[in-house]
């Protein structure tokens, strides 16, 4: 059973990259530098444009994209030779496949294009965050959606995990 749930999880790494690539790759083709909200696929829910992002989450580490690269490879090697000497129940193994596939498309839009191509724009979440914050929801990528979705899965799971040890209560007189 271990060998086949890391093929699943090989597998769920290399689907997650390449939609990422290809997106960013037909982005970059396709929709002007800086554009916002240029193509509306799901109206009123879900639009695409296209920056780059040299930083981190909300442009955090700005202008540390060596350094970025760098912790974004060792964080998904990291994740995947843990999942590889121990093994996980399956929605472990996604979760932690998600985490690692957004990690390594992100760490590779460093590496060949010395930022992070961002293209997808949240109208819903938008609503929710600027009146907040004051500005639009920053835009993201497939990438981003593995390493939040898979840190989402990864919560639940473990919230939804029995304790390895039973607790007891003791009786004070």
């Amino acid at each position: 059973m271990h060998k086949l749930s890391f093929k699943i999880s090989l597998g769920i790494i290399l689907f997650w990259i390449l939609a990422d690539q290809a997106l960013k790759f037909w982005t970059m083709a396709n929709i002007p530098f800086r554009a916002f909200n240029y193509l509306e696929p799901i109206p009123g829910f879900l639009s695409l444009g296209y920056d780059i992002n040299i930083g981190a989450a909300w442009s955090l580490f700005a202008g540390a994209t060596p350094i970025l690269v760098v912790v974004r490879s060792l964080v998904g090697l990291g994740l995947l030779l843990w999942l590889w000497k121990t093994p996980k129940p399956m929605l472990e193994t996604i979760a932690i496949s998600l985490i690692v596939a957004g990690a390594w498309g992100n760490a590779i839009d460093g590496i060949l294009r010395g930022g992070v191509v961002d293209m997808l724009q949240s109208h819903w979440l938008t609503a929710i965050y600027q009146p907040i914050f004051g500005t639009p929801f920053p835009i993201f990528n497939i990438a981003d959606i593995g390493v939040v979705g898979g840190v989402i899965l990864g919560a639940i799971t473990q919230m939804q995990r029995k304790p390895s040890v039973p607790v007891t209560l003791h009786k004070t007189s």
